[in-house]
């Protein structure tokens, strides 16, 4: 009896706890939906005072809020009817919100990450943003960050291909999540302009596309939108603060007239002024090589008070 009272009482302690969890998860998505810009020009403005890694948040919880959930539940099934998923009840348990991540023992977790690569676009974006502030750090969470790693990786990989329209190669999947991150933070920032300005410019490595940010598609460089394009100058840097583990988001927004006058090239920061930025300095200062300093006090003019 004694012990029967016991397994109530952790149970109904287990169940606080997740209420409080989710409660935090609440109010967290309550307070990171916002871009806050300054207007610096005439169709200029500037994103700032944010780390990527908030500004990302945003643009994940704002596509989750916006993307149906119809198909949610729903999951892929062999021709004999039987599932593909492993832990097919725990993975709709999460999705619904019937279960908390941190509550999960290490055990299913393990079964359950060969179940993500299974997972839609759609239900790997609730994944996402259910656990965004569920931070694994301790050794008793190994398997959950791997779990949720591997969520964020094939989520990204699949945003790409949602908005290109197409599987991406093995070789470009890299390439393809650096252009989904973009995707999203193009996301965040929309939101802080009127919804009839929906075409960006952004790159899929060195290729320029366009991308429209209320379907999430991109269109190619060969057959441009028509009318006015939102055109993005990086200026992103490490925050010397964080010893270089976390980026002060800082983006330059310029509305073109006209896709034909966006850049033909795109500009790159360079990963030494990235390293610089990380202790301290401005990333985006710029570059002076020795060659170029040599060269510019050889050409300077020596003069009776010294050097002009």
């Amino acid at each position: 009896m004694f012990r029967e009272r016991q397994q109530r009482v952790e149970g109904e302690e287990e169940k606080k706890q997740e209420r409080v969890i989710q409660r935090k998860l609440a109010r967290a998505a309550t307070t990171l939906k916002e871009i806050k810009m300054e207007a610096i020009g005439t169709n200029k403005w500037r994103i700032s005072g944010i780390h990527t890694d908030s500004a990302l948040k945003i643009g994940l919880r704002l596509l989750d809020d916006k993307w149906a959930v119809d198909e949610l539940l729903n999951f892929p099934r062999r021709t004999n009817g039987t599932p593909y998923l492993l832990k097919e009840s725990l993975m709709k348990s999460l999705l619904a919100g019937d279960r908390c991540l941190k509550s999960m023992p290490g055990g299913d977790m393990s079964a359950m990450q060969g179940d993500v690569q299974h997972l839609s676009v759609r239900q790997l974006l609730k994944l996402c943003t259910q656990h965004l502030d569920f931070n694994p750090r301790t050794t008793n969470y190994a398997t959950h960050a791997g779990f949720l790693q591997k969520v964020d990786s094939l989520l990204f990989e699949k945003l790409a291909e949602k908005a290109v329209g197409e599987p991406v190669p093995p070789e470009e999947k890299n390439t393809a999540r650096v252009l989904a991150v973009d995707l999203v933070l193009i996301i965040a920032a929309a939101s802080a302009f009127p919804p009839k300005f929906e075409w960006w410019v952004c790159w899929m490595g060195e290729e320029k596309t366009f991308f429209n940010s209320s379907n999430f598609t991109c269109i190619d460089d060969d057959d441009p939108p028509r009318g006015p394009v939102f055109e993005i100058a990086d200026r992103s840097a490490p925050d010397p603060n964080s010893r270089g583990m976390r980026s002060n988001f800082e983006w330059l927004i310029t509305l073109l007239a006209d896709a034909g006058f966006s850049q033909p090239e795109r500009t790159k920061t360079r990963a030494i002024s990235l390293e610089a930025g990380a202790m301290g300095a401005n990333a985006n200062a710029p570059y002076v090589t020795a060659k170029i300093l040599a060269d510019s006090l050889h050409n300077l003019r020596r003069s009776d008070s010294g050097f002009v």
